[in-house]
Parts: C-alpha cells; sequence; structure tokens
C-alpha cells in the first residue's frame, strides 16, 4: 500500500486527506511528465484530474493553481514528497562531506 494526498473542497474549507491506496492505482511521476506551464523546462510532481482531463504542475505552478483546481474539483495527487526526500537525502551526504 502506498499513501498519497488528495486534496477536496468541502463547505469552502480546504481539506487535505492522505489516503491509503493500492499501488496500481498510484501515479508515479515519470522523467517525461512535464509542467503544463513550463513544457519542458520542469519535471511534473503534481498530477490533477477530472474525467478524462489530465493536467500535470512542477511544484511552484500547482501552489500558483492549486485553488483554483480544488474549486473546479480536479482530484489531485501530490507526489511532491518524491522533492522532500531526495532533498532530504542530498542535504544528508552534504553533511556528511563537512
Amino acid at each position: 500500500m502506498t499513501e498519497r494526498k488528495v486534496h477536496t473542497m468541502t463547505n469552502d474549507t480546504l481539506v487535505k486527506k492522505t489516503t491509503t491506496a493500492a499501488k496500481a492505482s498510484v501515479w508515479h511521476p515519470a522523467a517525461t511528465d512535464r509542467c503544463d506551464r513550463c513544457g519542458e523546462s520542469s519535471r511534473a510532481y503534481v498530477r490533477a484530474t477530472k474525467g478524462s482531463a489530465e493536467l500535470y504542475f512542477c511544484r511552484h505552478h500547482y501552489n500558483d493553481h492549486q485553488a483554483q483546481l480544488i474549486t473546479q474539483e480536479f482530484e489531485i495527487e501530490d507526489r511532491t514528497d518524491i522533492l522532500d526526500d531526495e532533498c532530504a537525502k542530498y542535504k544528508a551526504v552534504s553533511d556528511d562531506n563537512f
């Protein structure tokens, strides 16, 4: 089982839930997934879906558009935890070298 963040809007209040989902249903960002706003320059770590529509965002552009996406009832898969894990890993290596 893998955890994923799902954001929804309830009574004009943002509710952030972490749900446990079967591994097959969790989106894993591929190296080829790119931010729809940045284009080829940034990898996407957030996917917003509604019906057949899929939007991909880097962390920066997701932060810019988060409120609109939630208001429009997109389901959001936020995998920015991957960035946090990578940053922590490199920080630990950096700290060990100094």
